[in-house]
């Protein structure tokens, strides 16, 4: 995943939003990706069929011969793994 160099030019036309602001979503956005390289290929490869994607479990499902349960888990697991380890750099 990466970030688009036009979500980071939208970014910073913004007027409601200062270099400071831009510069900790950029940081926390490379964070983002690279947390996201670390988890298991199958989480990861979930979480990003489902949440940048936006396919639905069924879809998933169909893509990568798995259950709607063991989709799901992948996903939820993946989520929570990231949540702890984001947390750590908000502390």
């Amino acid at each position: 995943m990466q970030i688009r160099r036009e979500e980071e030019i939208d970014r910073a036309r913004d007027p409601s939003k200062g270099p400071h602001k831009i510069l900790e979503e950029t940081e926390m956005a490379k964070m983002l990706q690279n947390e996201i390289q670390i988890l298991p290929a199958d989480q990861r490869e979930v979480l990003l069929l489902s949440k940048y994607s936006g396919l639905s479990y069924d879809e998933i499902v169909q893509i990568i011969d798995t259950t709607p349960a063991a989709a799901k888990q992948k996903a939820y697991r993946a989520m929570l793994s990231l949540k702890q380890r984001l947390k750590n750099y908000n502390d």
